[in-house]
């Protein structure tokens, strides 16, 4: 069998990669345990030219080939006026590579996406898509398109999970909707990182944030709330690991809150020195509910304190009894429900 992958990234050639190309982001790792279920896999993506970037991860699995595609301009207006043109160019490949595969997964929204979308459900392909933006708030009108597509068409041959978490299902008019989050760590790695954790005693306390760096992620909050939790823990630290379009005012933010010598912008990363990063810090920074279950597996593995600010509170920094639980290292109300300290946390 055939698997047929179409991410939202773009990739780029690379000599270190054994496919000979490269990308950014966890997305690869997935697409190399998926490619492990099929006989083949080929990966259809965007390609720019090569260039040395950091952080640069191989696209890998078995059986794997690359399909690169012309990409689009990077601005969002020259995107929008070129995307008929790509896809009448692009379109054709897209669906020779989908009706040669027995199974499609794509990446939603993005243009390849939101393209794979439409052409499988009227070719009626077995379709995987994954939702990777907030479900709960569509910002345009094509996010809203596709959201109605996905309610309607979920179910049979067609698997939609969608990111995030909830007490409810993602959708009360469809129960085929499902819930899920992704990680880039490996059941090894979640056992490798089952260690203790506890406050350092003398010397900085060091948080981390990795996410790619958009205003929805919540790297503001966090830094606006470093002068609420130093008169309770003395200096903290924190590290913001990625890249995106809110990071140069994250950079101003620092400056404008004299937080320079306190705020330190890694960039993009590879995989192992993510690891390194949360491996070194004794705690988990407070997260968005939408992000929760990510950070606590990634972060914190196990016993590690956690509280998730919600609603105004969000907007203001921390309220004082998440900085006493953050200080004494209070765990998740439901951690014994998730893997509780003998056992890594799992979703």
């Amino acid at each position: 069998m055939r698997l047929a992958v179409f991410p939202h990234n773009v990739c780029w050639p690379s000599p270190r990669s054994p496919s000979g190309f490269a990308t950014h982001g966890g997305i690869v790792l997935q697409i190399g345990c998926l490619s492990e279920l099929f006989g083949a896999t080929r990966v259809v993506m965007s390609c720019v030219p090569p260039a040395a970037r950091a952080g640069e991860m191989p696209v890998t699995g078995r059986n794997l080939e690359v399909v690169p595609l012309r990409p689009l301009p990077r601005s969002r207006a020259w995107r929008l006026l070129a995307w008929p043109f790509w896809m009448a160019r692009s379109g054709v490949r897209v669906a020779r590579e989908m009706m040669a595969a027995d199974a499609v997964f794509a990446l939603v929204p993005g243009e390849i996406g939101t393209l794979v979308l439409l052409l499988a459900l009227v070719l009626r392909r077995p379709l995987l898509v994954r939702y990777i933006i907030d479900w709960s708030a569509p910002r345009s009108i094509v996010d809203r398109v596709e959201r109605w597509l996905l309610e309607r068409f979920a179910g049979g041959r067609n698997v939609f999970l969608i990111t995030g978490d909830g007490a409810a299902p993602p959708s009360a008019r469809n129960r085929h909707l499902r819930w899920t989050f992704s990680t880039t760590l490996s059941e090894e790695d979640l056992v490798a990182g089952a260690v203790p954790r506890a406050l350092p005693r003398s010397g900085p306390l060091q948080l981390v944030i990795v996410a790619r760096q958009e205003l929805a992620k919540g790297t503001d909050i966090l830094m606006r709330s470093l002068p609420l939790l130093s008169p309770e823990l003395g200096r903290v630290e924190l590290a913001v690991v990625g890249e995106g379009s809110a990071l140069p005012g994250f950079r101003a933010l620092a400056r404008e809150l004299g937080l320079e010598d306190r705020v330190r912008f890694h960039g993009q990363v590879d995989h192992a020195q993510v690891l390194a990063l949360l491996r070194a810090a004794p705690r988990c920074p407070p997260v968005l509910p939408a992000h929760r279950r990510r950070v606590v597996r990634q972060g914190c593995h196990r016993g590690a304190g956690l509280r998730a600010p919600r609603g105004d509170d969000a907007g203001v920094g921390l309220p004082r009894a998440d900085r006493r639980s953050l200080r004494r290292g209070h765990r998740p109300p439901d951690a014994g429900r998730r893997g509780g300290r003998d056992r890594p946390l799992s979703g």
